[in-house]
């Protein structure tokens, strides 16, 4: 692939003339300045949009512009952009977890050489949330291929309630909540996500033990959750 302007100003073309506007009633579109005062931008894409293939296939663009990116570059000074996600997920907080046994805030991780958690880990830190995904941007201390972790915390919620966890891997994760196992999906393949719905009290301290590995191709980990009535 040959990077140029020429070959930029094509991809913008293809991408423009393959948008299709099923409908535009009383010619809302384009906006006008002069009547806007604010756009309300609702949807994780937004800030995050799949645009290709994932895993093996996928291709890392040179540098992309997220569609609020745009907006808000085109709405300028003059016109208030609000984003929100829309999704009942979010990110599992560092705020919700602390090393085993400590105050510091993220999970304990542990990194090694091959996929399957063998000898002494080559790499230790706190990883203050898991969210990886090589797709969409370097995840920096492992190699890319052929290594696995475990992460460690406590978890401890602010609101007693049943809460859904969340965890999209590729490739394959298992999940054990004070040691029982919530979610597994111990094989390759690509990026996959389980849940699981859990009572939790705030009153407890909850033991979280997560596995990994990633073999080839794309790596992701992502823990999220929902709290209740969401």
């Amino acid at each position: 692939m040959v990077n140029s302007k020429a070959h930029q100003q094509l991809a913008r073309e293809a991408a423009e003339k393959g948008i299709v506007l099923l409908k535009n009633e009383g010619g809302l579109l384009p906006l006008d300045r002069q009547h806007v005062h604010s756009i309300a931008v609702i949807g994780r894409p937004a800030t995050d949009m799949q645009v290709g293939a994932e895993g093996s296939p996928a291709v890392v663009p040179f540098y992309k512009v997220q569609m609020l990116d745009g907006i808000q570059k085109l709405a300028g000074d003059t016109i208030k952009v609000t984003f929100v996600a829309g999704e009942t997920s979010m990110p599992l907080p560092a705020s919700a977890v602390t090393v085993p046994g400590g105050t510091e805030h993220g999970f304990k991780a542990q990194y090694f050489h091959g996929t399957k958690l063998e000898g002494l880990p080559f790499l230790e830190r706190v990883d203050s949330q898991l969210q990886f995904d090589t797709d969409r941007g370097p995840w920096e201390g492992p190699p890319r291929n052929e290594f696995s972790a475990r992460w460690t915390a406590d978890l401890k919620v602010p609101t007693a309630g049943k809460y859904t966890l969340f965890f999209t891997g590729d490739d394959g994760f298992r999940v054990k909540l004070d040691g029982k196992r919530i979610m597994e999906r111990w094989k390759n393949g690509a990026a996959t996500t389980l849940q699981a719905t859990v009572d939790l009290q705030s009153d407890k301290v909850y033991k979280l033990d997560i596995e990994y590995y990633q073999d080839a191709g794309s790596a992701v980990a992502r823990f999220d959750w929902a709290w209740p009535n969401r």
